[in-house]
């Protein structure tokens, strides 16, 4: 399965809480274009991505329990993500990272 090989590649992991901030993973030792994977338990959120330097340009994406989202090239460099706020109640949710370094 073309996913399970790719995961395999990605070295570390991480557990984040989720702040509901705009924000790039942007950190110098995962390189200029980082491959970043993203699996999301629990409670269906909106993950939401806009262009670093035109705000009005904004796509949203659901991720269900089980998601698994890819983030790599250019997309750190000129797109801000983040997991939206909601004004009705969620449940949990839980976010898996890897990263490959």
């Amino acid at each position: 399965m073309l996913y399970r090989i790719q995961i395999e590649k990605l070295q570390q992991k991480l557990i984040s809480l989720i702040k509901h901030c705009w924000h790039r993973d942007k950190e110098s030792r995962y390189g200029t274009r980082p491959v970043i994977a993203s699996i999301s338990l629990g409670q269906t959120r909106n993950f939401d991505f806009r262009k670093k330097d035109h705000h009005q340009s904004k796509y949203s994406l659901p991720l269900p329990s089980g998601s698994l989202l890819f983030m790599k090239g250019d997309l750190q460099e000129f797109w801000e993500h983040r997991i939206a706020k909601s004004t009705i109640p969620m449940k949990e949710r839980i976010n898996l990272t890897f990263r490959l370094i």
